[in-house]
């Protein structure tokens, strides 16, 4: 099932492991495992009528990718007016 999702109707989006795994640091080998894994599980996004889309990400570097391409989405949905 396909859901589209406009950039300025985003509240919040956040992993689950990012929200509450910064004490597990001393369970990984190196930083970047940590960061893998920080940016993997369960990825939720928030709309503003709070409506809650959460997806289950594999442990890949292609969670941190999405949450920063769409915290730029976001940014530039805001600040700019489409023509």
């Amino acid at each position: 099932m396909e859901t589209k999702i406009g950039g300025t109707e985003i509240d919040s989006f956040e992993f689950d492991n990012l929200k509450n795994g910064k004490n597990k640091r001393a369970e990984f080998d190196n930083l970047t495992n940590f960061k893998s894994w920080l940016y993997s599980g369960d990825f939720r996004i928030t709309t503003k009528d709070k409506n809650e889309k959460v997806v289950n990400l594999p442990h890949h570097d292609f969670g941190f990718c999405l949450f920063n391409a769409i915290k730029k989405l976001r940014f530039v949905s805001n600040k700019y007016v489409g023509i």
